[in-house]
């Protein structure tokens, strides 16, 4: 079971998915990540079925629901590094086992744990990062990155010694130090403080104005400005919810109606 509906403030597109009926409120014209009726089964019973989304250049996808609903599946589905049981990821229209080694030039993926080499600093962390991408930063980039992120301070202590939010911070900031149209960020307010999720919002933010698009996890709702377009799957969902959320997306979609007379 699973829902798409929209953050206040945020633009009607994508999918309304109610269990395997696909009601289409409206389309992205032009997508940069899809995926066509997705289904994923790690064991007996599915965590979502006919799963089919889009998300085009200057968009943000909020993928909600409870613990063991498929959030990461679906993030590790979306970046290539899991499986999904039936069902195809597309970059650009075509299937991203197609040009694979394309498609992940194009995208960072910041996983739930934020892989941080505790024997190595931020900076050391950072070049790490980029080299095992096949890619190279100058220190300068490296050092702007940790700054963007408010870990300049500490850009030559182990990682060790570090809070959680910090390696968070340290994570956050392979963001910044190589370019990719999409990011797929799983569950990136973990352990972040009030300044650090502000953080997070403003990078989003900075990502979709340069036209990239954004597909992240979180339990947490984010402040968005009215004119970003953010887009919200719920996984895992009742009848009764589902109901709701049918009977929502009709007033809004009314009373837009009447914006617009």
């Amino acid at each position: 079971m699973l829902r798409i509906d929209f953050d206040v403030g945020a633009s009607y597109l994508g999918l309304f998915v109610r269990n395997l009926a696909i009601i289409p409120i409206s389309v992205a014209t032009t997508s940069l990540l899809s995926t066509h009726q997705l289904h994923c089964q790690p064991g007996a019973q599915p965590l979502f079925t006919g799963l089919t989304l889009a998300v085009a250049p200057g968009e943000v996808l909020h993928v909600a629901g409870h613990n063991g609903a498929g959030k990461t599946s679906l993030l590790r589905m979306l970046a290539g590094l899991a499986t999904p049981a039936a069902g195809e990821v597309r970059w650009q229209g075509q299937r991203i086992q197609d040009g694979y080694d394309a498609y992940r030039a194009t995208l960072q993926y910041v996983a739930h744990q934020p892989a941080v080499k505790a024997g190595l600093t931020p900076l050391e962390n950072l070049a790490l990062a980029v080299s095992m991408a096949g890619y190279r930063s100058s220190r300068a980039q490296r050092v702007s990155a940790l700054e963007t992120v408010g870990m300049a301070g500490a850009a030559q202590q182990l990682c060790e010694r570090l809070s959680a939010g910090q390696k968070r911070r340290v994570a956050l900031a392979r963001l910044l130090v190589r370019p990719a149209s999409i990011w797929l960020l799983d569950e990136p307010l973990t352990a972040l403080d009030a300044a650090g999720k502000r953080l997070v919002t403003d990078l989003i933010g900075q990502q979709v104005a340069r036209g990239g698009a954004v597909v992240f996890s979180s339990h947490q709702a984010l402040a968005w400005p009215d004119t970003l377009p953010v887009k919200r799957l719920v996984l895992g969902e009742t009848q009764q919810d589902q109901a709701s959320t049918l009977q929502r997306a009709a007033g809004a979609a009314e009373a837009a109606q009447e914006c617009v007379a």
